[in-house]
């Protein structure tokens, strides 16, 4: 099974790593999309998992920047899910980017 999981901040990282060690080893494949956010990538990278990344620096200077911002991380991402086949998407994100994509979505609140 391809399971995507999506990491919008380090603590996301914490609350993750270990699952996803353990469906490699119950022979899942397990792809990260990420966004660049504080030590993330450096996080990712320290513990040997290969990433993608679907959204870089926000621009917050305006409403208009920002909504752009958060169209194009949802554009990166249904591409990541359509790209590597994801049966199940997970993390702290909208529900309808799976239903676009075919696949399952486990939402994990932010806060």
């Amino acid at each position: 099974m391809n399971i995507g999981i999506f990491l919008g901040h380090p603590a996301h990282f914490h609350y993750f790593k270990n699952s996803a060690r353990m469906l490699q080893a119950d022979g899942h494949n397990v792809f990260f999309a990420v966004k660049e956010k504080d030590i993330l990538e450096k996080l990712m990278e320290s513990a040997g998992f290969s990433y993608t990344r679907v959204r870089g620096k926000r621009d917050k200077s305006d409403k208009w920047h920002l909504a752009k911002s958060v169209l194009e991380t949802d554009w990166n991402l249904g591409r990541f899910v359509r790209e590597n086949k994801i049966d199940i998407l997970v993390g702290a994100i909208l529900p309808f980017l799976s239903r676009i994509n075919g696949s399952e979505t486990i939402v994990i609140g932010e806060d």
